[in-house]
Order: C-alpha cells, then structure tokens, then sequence
C-alpha cells in the first residue's frame, strides 16, 4: 500500500469477521447507558436555564420526558406497526439504567455527571457507543419489519428510520409532556442530517437484505454503515460540519423541484419590465396613472381639510364642562364657518361659511343619551336635565342610578316585595321604552332569573306580578332573548295584561314560539276580538319554517283549524271586495294565505310526528305478542318434557321427543 506498512493490510475476510463480532455484540449496559446519557443531556439543555428549578418542581414530568427521549425509537416503531406502544418498558433492566442515568445527570451533586460528559475526549467516546448502537437499532428494525411485511420496502424503511431517529419525532411529545410544545419545529417538518442518515441506512439494510443493488455480506454492510455513522459524528463533533448533505439537497431541488424554473419564470419577468420601461406608454395606461394622481390630489386635500371641535354644553351659567365633544371635519372650501345652529324639525347640525353649507345628522335620542351618560359620570342621582336642542330647551332626564341601583336590590335578594315596589316605581319615567341597552347582559340574565323566582312564590299578588311584568316589558330594558323569556312564562301563566300589550304594539319584535303562543290565544278570547287580533297578529314578521314547529308543538289540531278558518275568512273578504280594497288590505290578504300555507305545513308535520309514534307503537306491540307467543310454547313443551319425563319413569322406559321447528313470521 505505499507508506502504509504491509503488517497493516487488513483483508476482506478480516472486515467480515469484524463486522460480524460488532453485529453480534451486546448493546446492555455500556451502549444503553451511553445512549441514555446523550438523552437524558439533550432534555436538560432543552430545558435551558430553567432546567435545575424544573427538576426540583416536576420531578416526575422530568423523568418522564428522559424516559420517552430514551425509548423514543421503540415507542415510534411499535405505533407504526400497531404493536402495544408500552412494550418498550416490559424489560425493568433498561428501566432501572435509564432511571439511574437520569438521576445522575438530573441531580448528581454538584452536576459532577453532567459536566464530565461535556467533556470534549468523554463526549466523543459516549457519540461512538451511541452510534454503534443506532446501526444495530436500525437493521434490527429493518429485519423485524421485514418479517412481518416481507413484501413492503416501504414498512421496512420505516422502521428502520424510526428505530434509529425516533427521539427526533417523539421529541414534540417529550416537549408537550414539559408545558414548551413547539409545533412549528419538528423532525417530520425539518429533518436534521442524523435522520437523513439514518433514512439512508434503512434503505441500504432493505435493499441488502432484499440482494438488490447491494450484494455484499451484510456484515460488511453492518460495518461500512457504523463507520458511516462514525465518520459524521466525529466531523460534527471536531470539523463543525452539521449538515453534509446540504449540497446535494440544494442541487436536487434546484434541478427536480422546481427552482431552476422559478429562476427562468424571475428572469422572463424581469426582462419583460426592462422592454416596458423603454417603450412609449398607451392611452390606457397614460388614463390610468392621471386617475392615479386625481386620487392623490384628493385624497391631499381631505387631509389638508381642517378639523372642528362641536361641543353640547349645558344652558346654565354654573357649566364648568361640555357635556360631550364630536370631532367633524368639513368639506368646506371657507376656511372656517361663520354660522352654527340646530334644526329641530330635521334633526341637523347646519353649518354656514361665506359661499357653502353643511349639514350633518344628529338626532335628540343621540343629544339626550350624551347627556345622560356625562350625568351619570359627574355622579349625581338627582333628576338630571337633558336638552333637545344645543343649550336650548331643557326637558326631565330619567334617573338611571336609582334604577340600576334598584335594579341590582332586586337582583341580590329577590324575596322582598318592597325592593320590587320600588323597582316598579323606577321604572314608571321608561313606560316608552327609553331603558334600552341601561343593563349589561349579565344583568339582564340576573334580573330575568330573579322575577322568574319572584313569580314562583305563592304569596305574590297577580295583579302586582302583572304590573311589573308590564312595566319591564314596556321599558325595553331586555333584550330579544331574556324579554322572549319572560313573554313566554306570562303566557304560560295567562298573564292577560301583558299579552293585551303583545296585540296592540305591532313594533315589538317575539319569536315564533310567543307568535304561536299569541296565535292560540287570540282564538281562545271572545269571538268579537279574534279576527282583529289575528289580523294585527298576521302583520308580523316570522320565520315560516320556525313557526311551522312552533305550531306543530304549542296548536292542537282544532285550533289550527279555527285559525286557518279566519284566515279564511279574511283571505275571502278580499276577493269580494278587491275593487275597493287598498294597499294595506292585499298585504293582509296576502299575510293571510302565507299563515294558512305556515299551518297547513305544521298540520301535515304533526300528522308525520304521529305516524311515526303509531309506527312504532305497533312495532313493540307486534314484538310482545311474539314474545309472549314463544313464552307459551316454551312452557308447553316444559309440561311435555314433564308429563313424558313422568310416565318414562314410572314404565321404566326411555323415549325420545323430537321437537319440530316452526319459523316464526315477524
């Protein structure tokens, strides 16, 4: 060999024998503690600083992570292979070295462990053992797949990875079980060169094993693969090398996987832009670039408008403070208005310059709710004023302190009719609905669920349930869901006050369910008043496949079909006189035929519902008589087998019965 001596030589034969010793050699307890200790290594400096208090606080966790980190291969592979994932742990040898290695890099006084395996001549010793024992890991799994799959290369490949780079992909897991999951950095996303390798390997062993293109002794592919390992290793650890593939990725990628065209596509762009800059522009595009600057120029002028401060104050001399500010800013070519004021009759704020006007909406609902919202934050619980003008006008503000106090009086002890009679006083000056949005929807619940448990008591009159029931309504203070509540429970309860309110303020938005509920007791009142409450009934707005269950559930058949015959009814009166009627009689008309078509379905729906309960009726039905009929027969032939059992006995002779079998029609 040259400047090698001739006493070095080693022979092919003597690869084999070496590559044969090293396959055959024993993984316990050197190479596992070894592999347990790079492991339990890598935990704690994924921990990172952090990783003593973690130890100290969440032992177990931390056990726990270096235990999955030490098994990961075989946990991995089993999952692949639909094997039990615990049967890693069946041996307890591996589990006491791994716990012992773990106790020591985790807690050994002084981290004496921990820093002699940092060690740079101890480390390299520990990543040699550990890669002798990859290899062995990796074609054990490619020959246990390969027993169970013998026609898969895919399986065996697998395998094979997950056995030796399994702690890469488990890692999430590990990292999950410690509170710090990254799932944005994983080995399946961003393969590292060890798992590269070791997919490499798996593909060597399976195609060696399989004698495809790799035709040489597997003990000598077992070394040539350790020394491969090896090789890589020692260049990571002392050359720096991280990733040596790295190259050979780039120019497949650049070739195969599209970048060498993305490259041609950035080229052809970027020429195309070069020719278009040099040659003269169409109409089209010179139309488009002055549309361009017309919008800059416009958009200049909107910022270079100025800004105006509008402020509500109160009419009395004793004001310190508007009561609420509103910045504008005006379209205006003047440079600043010469005139402010407010129309009532339209409910604007004009502004006047030399040769422009402006007008912008405010309305006094708008005016009266700053106004009460700045009393309320001064703090005053007397009546306020509010103004439906600026400064112009003062008229009474509702006190809506005393009512959220009221309101919460209630709410904490619903049992006491005094805190309600005060409620009910309270709420006297929002008869018009002006307590809308007051209360926060926790409130809202709260203050339903209390007169839910107010109305419960039996001691409660009716006449002052239904006042207060009234007055919460017309205030306006619910919303659509706790008001249909409480709508709900007064027509359960026939509250006629309140459901007299439901027909005549046609604004007020209920469910479908309260519709049909209303619609059962318009027929239900005197004959003189049904047809003018279903008529303000049918005027409302609904949902025709919500009110169609709705019917299904709360009308009994009788009373759809006394519904549907004042509809009729109405309808009929149409036609009669169409020539006269106006616009608002063929909208009713046309209302009318919509609800008979809305309970005409709920009627067929509820014929269905019963069909099916007949249905199914007859079938347990059926089931029984045939139970009972098999009862029958079987305790007949019991008193047959007795009576013969009997007479066998007494004559001393033994017969037989054979018992014909009949096929039972279901």
């Amino acid at each position: 060999m040259g400047w090698v001596p001739d006493d070095w030589a080693i022979d092919h034969d003597t690869l084999i024998d070496v590559g044969g010793h090293m396959q055959r050699m024993p993984m316990f307890p050197y190479f596992d503690a070894a592999h347990y200790l790079l492991m339990c290594i890598s935990v704690r400096e994924d921990l990172g600083a952090t990783s003593t208090q973690f130890s100290r606080r969440h032992p177990f966790s931390c056990w726990l992570s270096s235990m999955l980190m030490s098994f990961a291969g075989s946990f991995l592979a089993c999952f692949l292979l639909g094997e039990p994932i615990i049967s890693p742990l069946k041996r307890h040898n591996d589990i006491i070295l791994a716990t012992i290695v773990w106790y020591c890099v985790f807690y050994f006084p002084f981290d004496i462990v921990y820093k002699l395996c940092k060690i740079p001549p101890i480390k390299i010793i520990l990543c040699v053992l550990k890669e002798v024992q990859r290899t062995q890991k990796i074609a054990g799994g490619v020959k246990y797949a390969a027993r169970l799959y013998p026609e898969s290369y895919l399986v065996q490949t697998l395998v094979g990875v997950s056995k030796g780079a399994g702690s890469g992909v488990v890692k999430i897991v590990e990292q999950l079980v410690r509170g710090t999951w990254v799932p944005t950095n994983h080995e399946i996303l961003r393969p590292s060169f060890t798992t590269k390798a070791c997919a490499i390997s798996s593909i060597i062993f399976t195609l060696e094993r399989h004698s495809m293109y790799v035709t040489a002794p597997h003990d000598l592919v077992y070394l040539c693969v350790v020394g491969f390992f090896v090789y890589f290793k020692l260049a990571a650890l002392l050359l720096g090398v991280q990733d040596a593939l790295s190259p050979i990725e780039n120019l497949f990628c650049a070739v195969f996987m599209g970048g060498m065209f993305d490259a041609f596509g950035k080229a052809i762009k970027a020429t195309k832009e070069a020719i278009n800059g040099n040659r003269a522009l169409t109409e089209e595009e010179i139309l488009a670039k002055e549309r361009e600057k017309l919008m800059k120029r416009r958009k200049t002028t909107l910022n270079e408008t100025p800004e105006y401060f509008l402020e509500l104050w109160e009419s009395c001399p004793s004001a310190k403070s508007p009561l609420a500010k509103k910045l504008f800013r005006l379209t205006m070519t003047d440079s600043s208005p010469e005139e402010v004021h407010y129309n009532k009759a339209q409910e604007v704020i004009v502004i006047k310059g030399k040769t422009s006007r402006t007008e912008i909406p405010l309305a006094k609902s708008k005016i009266e709710e700053l106004t009460a919202i700045s009393k309320a934050k001064q703090g005053k619980v007397q009546r306020a004023k509010t103004f439906s003008s600026f400064a112009v006008d003062p008229a009474a503000q509702e006190d809506f302190i005393a009512f959220t106090k009221c309101v919460g009086d209630v709410i904490e002890n619903p049992t006491k009719n005094k805190r309600w009679t005060a409620l009910l006083r309270a709420l006297e000056p929002f008869s018009e609905g002006k307590a809308a949005n007051i209360l926060s929807t926790f409130e809202q619940s709260k203050l339903v669920d209390s007169i839910l448990k107010f109305d419960a008591d039996e001691d409660v009159n009716r006449k002052t349930m239904e006042s207060l029931l009234n007055a919460v309504l017309c205030s306006r203070v619910l919303s659509y869901k706790n008001e249909n509540e409480l709508l709900q429970m007064c027509i359960e309860k026939g509250y006629s006050t309140v459901i007299e309110e439901l027909f005549v303020h046609q604004d007020r938005i209920i469910s479908e369910r309260v519709l049909a509920e209303l619609l059962k007791t318009a027929i239900q009142g005197p004959e003189n008043l049904r047809r003018k409450r279903i008529e303000k009934l049918i005027l409302r707005k609904y949902s025709r496949e919500a009110l169609s269950l709705s019917a299904t559930h709360s009308l009994a058949t009788g009373e759809a079909l006394e519904i549907m015959k004042i509809l009729t009814e109405i309808y009929q009166g149409f036609e009669v006189e169409e020539l006269n009627n106006d616009i608002d009689e063929k909208i009713l008309a046309s209302k009318a035929l919509s609800l008979i078509t809305v309970l005409m379905n709920s009627h067929a729906n509820r014929i269905i519902n019963e069909d099916k309960q007949h249905q199914k009726f007859a079938e347990i039905s059926n089931f029984i008589i045939e139970m009972q009929s098999m009862i029958s027969t079987f305790s007949k032939v019991q008193v047959a087998f007795q009576q013969t059992a009997e007479e066998c006995h007494s004559n001393g002779t033994v017969r037989r019965i054979h018992l014909k079998a009949h096929k039972l029609v279901l």
